[in-house]
C-alpha cells in the first residue's frame, strides 16, 4: 500500500469518526484495508480526542451564548420593571423567552463539555 492510498484510507476513517460511527467499526475497516491493528487502534484513539476535543470546544460556546442569553433577559426584565408602572405579564414573560432558552443552552454545554461525549455528526451539532 503506498503513502497515498494509507493516507486516503485514513481521511476517510477520520470522517467517520468525526461523523460519529462507532469506534469498533472504524478500527475495522482500517483493518479491513490493510492497516495493521496497532496502528489502527492508535488513529483511532487520536481521532476520538480531536471529536471529543471540538465537542467541548461546543459546549463551551454552548455556556457563553447561553449566558448571554439569560443576561440579556435578566437586563431586559430589570429595565422593565425600573421604567415601567404597569406590569404587563405577556411582556415579561417574552423578555424572559432568552433567558429560559439560554438555561438550556448552559445546560447542554455543561453536559459537551464535561463529558466530551454526543452522538450524531459534529457539523450537526448546534
Amino acid at each position: 500500500m503506498t503513502e497515498e492510498q494509507l493516507e486516503k484510507i485514513k481521511e476517510e476513517a477520520y470522517a467517520q469518526i468525526i461523523w460519529g460511527d462507532d469506534k469498533q467499526e472504524v478500527v475495522q475497516f482500517l483493518i479491513g484495508q490493510g492497516v495493521s491493528i496497532e496502528e489502527a487502534d492508535k488513529f483511532v484513539k487520536q481521532a476520538s480526542r480531536e471529536r471529543a476535543a471540538e465537542i467541548r470546544r461546543q459546549g463551551f460556546q454552548n455556556i457563553l451564548i447561553g449566558g448571554l442569553m439569560i443576561a440579556g433577559s435578566l437586563i431586559g426584565i430589570t429595565i422593565y420593571y425600573s421604567v415601567s408602572e404597569v406590569v404587563l405579564l405577556k411582556l415579561v414573560g417574552l423578555i424572559a423567552v432568552p433567558g429560559v432558552i439560554g438555561i438550556f443552552q448552559v445546560l447542554k454545554g455543561i453536559s459537551r463539555l464535561l463529558l466530551g461525549k454526543e452522538t450524531g455528526a459534529i457539523s450537526e451539532m448546534e
